[in-house]
């Protein structure tokens, strides 16, 4: 019940008060008609809200803060048209999410305040409200719209809410649709000119020699005798010949070097709802992701599962996303980080690199930073809580939780501190600490 239809109930009331004191007839009937022109603008919006179906179509895959299109067909089931209809999407609102719409104003705000005659903020398309004037009977009509989803997230299906007007714009009652709707919106990907990870085709001969296994490489490495269950084609009848036994052909097995990523991001502690050191972390991880496919150094994910620590290798750059978008953290203290140290040191082949992105207390990082898991070439990525937090909360600030992990690196490996006022590509540019030489 809108502003209008408060407006005529009361005019209604007022009549009907001074037709009891006067006495007059025509005035009951004037409050009963205003009183029956609610009702009936309720009952048409009952009926505009009948024999309704949605369709959505749009993209499988998005990335946090990119625009993308969305195509919203409606259907009427019913003989009779339905006019004035209007559909809000509601698919990245959770519900019941109070903190969230008070983020939401609160970016829309600072937005208005920042620009100056140019273009609104993205925030404004979190949700959006389509109108449909007139829908025929047996009939369809559809609309096309643009979206932003504010952060990364897996969704199946999409709520709709549905609101139906009446031609005297008194009432507009609505009730909520869900539409089945597959969607994985992926962290955003900081582009990254650089990064300690060993790349293919830049390993060095020794550390070739040393991974050289008997498989189906192109380059020779050599000869050896033969051993039951090698393949015939790979004899090589000269030495046999000279030696008087069977000896074959040994190649060199290609190894592509790989990179451990250690995901140990817990529930934030602070921040707001999209912009905390959780989603700032899987931020940096999907950059780290981006960076090692395109350097030829696919990675190896090690993340927290139920029952402890789980080592994934997904096949492409999209389903490693995947695995981003549907992370799930789990409480600080119930996974310990030497568990996942030990996994990404099997997992990892070759001349790798070991990654770690934690928003872990110094404290308890320090605790596996001085173990002897950190093999390879070792990067820690630091999402400081404290940034998120703030001083003015009694907490300690980001800087002396800085200097505690430096002292505690005591340059053992690369450091990258990612905080809450810094673009992540320029965290990951250079970093705190280097590995001493």
């Amino acid at each position: 019940m809108n502003r209008r239809a408060v407006i005529v109930l009361l005019v209604a009331l007022g009549l009907f008060l001074v037709a009891m004191a006067i006495r007059s007839g025509w005035l009951f009937l004037a409050s009963g008609g205003l009183v029956a022109l609610v009702v009936v603008s309720g009952v048409v919006s009952l009926f505009t809200l009948r024999k309704i179906s949605l369709e959505r179509r749009g993209p499988s895959r998005a990335f946090e803060g990119d625009p993308f299109t969305v195509v919203l067909r409606i259907k009427n089931d019913g003989w009779l048209s339905r006019n004035i209809i209007e559909v809000s999407d509601l698919a990245f609102i959770p519900p019941k999410a109070s903190a969230w719409r008070r983020e939401v104003k609160r970016r829309r705000k600072e937005l208005a305040t920042e620009s100056k005659g140019g273009e609104r903020g993205t925030t404004e398309r979190f949700s959006r409200n389509v109108l449909f004037w007139s829908v025929p009977g047996g009939g369809t009509s559809e609309v096309s719209y643009e979206m932003v989803a504010p952060v990364r997230g897996v969704h199946s299906r999409v709520t709709y809410r549905l609101s139906g007007g009446d031609p005297f714009g008194l009432l507009r009652l609505g009730r909520k649709k869900t539409v089945e709707y597959s969607m994985a919106v992926f962290p955003r990907v900081s582009w990254l000119q650089s990064f300690p990870i060993v790349p293919e085709g830049m390993l060095q001969v020794r550390e070739t020699a040393e991974f050289a296994r008997k498989g189906s490489g192109q380059d020779f490495l050599g000869v050896r005798e033969y051993r039951e269950g090698d393949s015939l084609k790979d004899i090589h009848w000269r030495s046999t010949a000279r030696r008087g036994a069977l000896v074959v052909k040994e190649y060199q097995k290609e190894i592509s070097p790989t990179t451990g990523l250690v995901i140990h991001l817990a529930s934030p502690r602070g921040g707001t709802v999209y912009h905390n050191s959780l989603e700032d972390g899987l931020r940096a991880v999907a950059s780290l992701v981006n960076y090692c496919y395109a350097v030829g150094s696919p990675p190896v994910l090690i993340v927290p599962g139920e029952g402890g620590w789980v080592g994934l290798e997904p096949a492409t750059l999209w389903s490693t996303l995947e695995v981003l978008a549907a992370y799930r953290p789990r409480q600080a203290g119930d996974w310990d980080l030497i568990g996942g140290l030990t996994l990404a040191r099997h997992a990892v082949r070759g001349p790798g690199t070991l990654i770690v992105v934690s928003n872990g207390r110094p404290t308890e990082l320090s605790k596996s930073l001085v173990s002897d898991y950190w093999g390879l070439d070792s990067c820690l990525v630091w999402v400081s809580e404290g940034s998120y937090q703030g001083a003015d909360k009694g907490r300690r600030g980001a800087g002396e939780d800085e200097g505690e992990l430096v002292e505690a690196l005591r340059g053992a490996l690369n450091l990258y501190v990612i905080e809450a006022d810094r673009d992540i590509g320029s965290c990951l540019k250079e970093p705190a600490t280097t590995i001493a030489e």
